[in-house]
């Protein structure tokens, strides 16, 4: 599927007849899972403070690693430079058009696996 994330531009995804997801490429992944950006930074709370506003989630993932929401990595590397807080990191995660797929199929799925549980 990454090859097909290269070249398409629209998709549509069917799961026992019915339309599940319609879009880009990013919107459909967009819909699963949000883009996250993550942060290092020893200024972990300072930062977190200056990027909330609307539509914006910060979450601290530990003392010094943050999560964001609702802004891209650019936009908080300004906001860190124009701060003068040091990053130690910051790259951007989101899901595959794999991962996208088998969350918006996994409850359309007509044929399947089925772990046992031993006891």
């Amino acid at each position: 599927m990454s090859e097909l994330s290269l070249i398409a531009q629209e998709l549509v995804v069917i799961g026992q007849g019915r339309m599940l997801a319609a879009g880009s490429v990013e919107d459909v992944v967009g819909s699963v899972a949000p883009t996250v950006t993550r942060v290092v930074t020893a200024d972990a709370g300072t930062l977190a403070t200056l990027l909330e506003g609307p539509g914006v989630s910060v979450t601290l993932v530990d003392g010094e690693t943050l999560d964001v929401q609702g802004r891209t990595a650019r936009e908080v590397g300004a906001v860190a430079a124009a701060q003068g807080v040091t990053l130690y990191e910051l790259s951007t995660h989101r899901l595959s058009l794999e991962e996208a797929f088998m969350r918006i199929t996994r409850s359309s799925v007509e044929y399947g696996i089925h772990q046992e549980v031993a006891a």
